[in-house]
Order: structure tokens, then sequence, then C-alpha cells
């Protein structure tokens, strides 16, 4: 059975690379850029089919159902499409955190992220709102070329570790797998000089399926571990943040407020 498995997740991989280099090549010479269908879309549909294939393992603590791949893949699939039609960051914060409140339903009622300590409803609120400032903030590391790749790779690969040391499920592991092999098609293109740009529809919807994964990953016990695989990133929004509010005109583009931006300046 573990031969099977091992078999499964590495033709999941190849698959998940093979498809996301392919439509990207294509975008590619179309001088279009749709990185969510490219990445986001083709890693979902490898989850549930991973769900679908990979034998029974009892490993999770929470259950983890087969809607959920299904249901992510409509929200992000929501944002990514409602966020073209305007530019205003209120109505994208909105909309995002009504489809998180929806994505939270989603989840096992056992499941908690935060604290057991905490009441039902206070566990998932802080939950729904760092889901919301996730996926608005992912944007900001678009802003330098290849940095929203690698911090998507740093992710998936220390989730991909975690179910070696016991520290998450093995079909977490293999998802994530799946996730290193289509960011890792994007970086080729990504990566500077970026030959495909992300569009802020993209991020938004991609920054909503890396932090439901994380979510996802923190409900079996792993939020420390979440939270130290997201730490430059949370760095990277609350300076950029801070810059904003010191209300220097310099600093009023909130998207190259980072010190990565900032450092090519120099």
């Amino acid at each position: 059975m573990a031969q099977t498995a091992i078999l499964i997740i590495f033709g999941a991989v190849c698959l998940c690379f093979a498809f996301s280099f392919a439509s990207l090549s294509l975008q590619h010479h179309k001088k279009t850029s749709n990185i969510f269908l490219a990445t986001g879309v083709i890693w979902c549909i490898a989850g549930l089919c991973l769900q679908l294939s990979l034998p029974d393992f009892y490993d999770f603590i929470t259950a983890m159902y087969l809607w959920e791949f299904p249901t992510l893949l409509i929200l992000s699939g929501i944002i990514y499409f409602s966020t073209q039609k305007f530019n205003n960051i209120y109505k994208t914060a909105l909309v995002i955190f009504i489809l998180a409140e929806l994505g939270s339903m989603a989840f096992p009622s056992s499941a908690v992220f935060v604290s057991d300590s905490l009441p039902f409803w206070a566990d998932r609120l802080i939950i729904i709102s760092l889901w919301t400032i996730y996926a608005l903030s992912f944007q900001i590391l678009t802003k330098v070329e290849g940095i929203s790749g690698n911090h998507a790779l740093t992710v998936f690969t220390g989730i991909a570790v975690l179910p070696f040391i016991g520290g998450a499920p093995i079909l977490l592991g293999a998802i994530a797998a799946c996730g290193i092999a289509v960011f890792a098609a994007w970086q080729i293109y990504n990566t500077y000089p970026a030959k495909l740009n992300i569009t802020p529809a993209s991020s938004y919807a991609l920054g909503f399926i890396l932090a439901w994964f994380c979510l996802k990953t923190a409900s079996e016990g792993a939020l420390s571990c979440t939270l130290v695989l997201n730490s430059l990133f949370f760095y990277e929004v609350l300076i950029a943040v801070l810059r904003k509010l010191s209300l220097r005109p310099n600093y009023q583009n909130i998207t190259q407020n980072t010190d990565f931006y900032q450092a090519g300046l120099d």
C-alpha cells in the first residue's frame, strides 16, 4: 500500500508540473496572464484527485471532506472573476471576507485553529479575519518579481516536510508536494526578468488558496509551524503597513513599501 501511495503521489506531482508549465507556456505564447488558472485551479484539482485515489490514512486530527477542495475552487474562482470587474480595495475586502466566512463553514466543527479555550465563534472570527487579510496582502509580494512564488514554495515545502516528522497528515504532505510542482513551474516564468506578470485578481485568488491550506494545516495542530513558514510574509506586510501609516509621500503606495522593493531602489 505504501508503494502504491508513493507512485500515486509521484505521478500527481509530475502531472501538476507538466500541466502548469504547459499552461504557462501557452499563456506566454499568447501574451496573456492567468496565473490563477495555471496554478490554483490545477492544484485544487490535484488535491481532490489525491483524496480520491490515495489509500485511507487515519492520521488526521479532524476530518477532511471531499467537498472541501471543490468548495475552495469555487470560492477562489469567484474571487478571481469578481475582482477583475472592480478596482476598489474595500469591495474586494468585503467579497473576500464573505467568501472566507462561507469557506470556514466547510471546515469540520471540531477543528480548532487558535485555541480550544476560545468560544467557537471567536476562533472562527479570528481565522476568517486572518484569511481575508492574508488574501488581500498577498499582492504586496507580487511587486518584486519572484518573491511571491518563493514564498508559496517555502510554505508548501515546509508543509510537505511535516509528515516525515509526524507534524501533519500524509495526505496534506502529498497535496503540498503538488503545490511545490505548480509553483515551481510558475517560478520559471516569474523569476526576474518575469515573463508573465501576475494580476491583482490572480494574487487575491492565490492568496485565498494559500491561506486556506495554512489554516487546514493549523487545524491539525501545526499552527506554530505555519506561522514560522509565513513569518517573512507577515514581516513584509507589517513593514508595508507601518510605512503607509507614516503618511510620507514616498510611502503612499503600499505595494512599494516592502523591504524587498526598497532594497531594489538602492
